[in-house]
């Protein structure tokens, strides 16, 4: 079976599937014109999907597409195909996921942006930062 890698980083892709699945064809390409050119005789994608959108514009139809971002929305834009089994990236990014909203959660409820600026403007603020305790949300 073919295999059509459309991805940044399509070199370490290609690599890590030829190793796990040795009787795939893989193929790939870093130009934008070669990968359309082996998009046409491929079931089977694998990439972003802002690469892979761009091959949908060009007329080419895939059986199925996997994406190796969480987000498919390039692939939903107005005019594309849909007539192919759409995947997706999941259950991979959990612990960052986790690790950037406690973060942005701590940051805008501490007001950490808010005190930088005031402090690196000389406007410093005294206030004290809020506490979590009894917060509800």
């Amino acid at each position: 079976m073919r295999v059509l890698i459309a991805e940044q980083d399509h070199p370490l892709y290609a690599q890590l599937l030829g190793e796990a699945a040795p009787d795939l064809e893989v193929l790939t390409s870093g130009d934008s014109a070669e990968l359309s050119r082996l998009a046409a005789d491929c079931p089977v994608w694998l990439g972003q999907p802002d690469l892979l959108a761009t091959l949908l514009r060009q007329g080419h139809h895939p059986q199925w597409l996997q994406s190796t971002w969480a987000g498919i929305t390039p692939l939903l834009a107005e005019g594309l195909p849909r007539d192919y089994r759409l995947t997706r990236a999941v259950g991979i990014f959990g612990q960052v996921m986790a690790e950037f909203v406690l973060t942005y959660m701590l940051g805008h409820e501490r007001e950490v942006l808010a005190r930088w600026s005031a402090r690196s403007s000389a406007n410093g603020t005294t206030a004290p930062a809020r506490a979590w305790r009894g917060a509800r949300y």
